[in-house]
């Protein structure tokens, strides 16, 4: 769907409001044999035991930035890192109706190129019901990520993300 920019006035076309990652950061970095060897993953789901003999859990959730000009958010499709027990807790109730009240805490587990420090940020999850990945909101506010969530961005600031995160060797935007 195109957009007018309110920022450059240009006519933005198929502006993708998305961005997902195929997987926790510390397991893609196992490599192939070692995670097959280690862990599993699901596009909702993953465990491993790491290299310190620790096992970890992740779940996909999801980011929302508000882009209002485009009556729309933009979505990280990020994977944080959860307690065993809340992991636990997350698949005992995966396919209730209800959306959760409760914050899960987590920590981000994909790093991204337009914001540092986001590996590692700390987020609140909460369940969404059966339909919907968890949805994430920042705990500490001062980051800029935290302001965009809050605040809002534009759909050129859309743009800029998507053309540095290409640059970047991150993701390929294709029309």
């Amino acid at each position: 769907m195109p957009f007018k920019c309110g920022v450059c006035g240009q006519i933005h076309d198929n502006v993708a409001m998305d961005v997902a990652f195929g997987m926790p950061d510390p397991f893609f970095r196992l490599g192939r044999r070692e995670r097959d060897r280690r862990g599993q993953v699901s596009t909702d789901l993953c465990q491993f035991v790491d290299a310190e003999d620790r096992e970890r859990f992740f779940v996909r959730g999801v980011l929302l930035v508000p882009v209002p000009e485009a009556n729309d958010s933009f979505a990280w499709g990020f994977w944080a890192e959860v307690s065993e027990k809340d992991f636990d807790t997350i698949v005992d109730t995966w396919d209730d109706a209800k959306p959760s009240k409760t914050p899960i805490h987590a920590t981000i587990a994909n790093p991204i190129a337009v914001f540092e420090g986001v590996l590692g940020l700390e987020v609140d999850l909460f369940t969404q019901g059966a339909e919907d990945r968890p949805h994430m909101i920042i705990r500490d506010k001062s980051h800029p990520l935290a302001q965009q969530q809050s605040r809002g961005i534009s759909i050129h600031s859309v743009v800029d993300i998507l053309k540095q995160l290409e640059a970047s060797g991150e993701i390929k935007v294709t029309e």
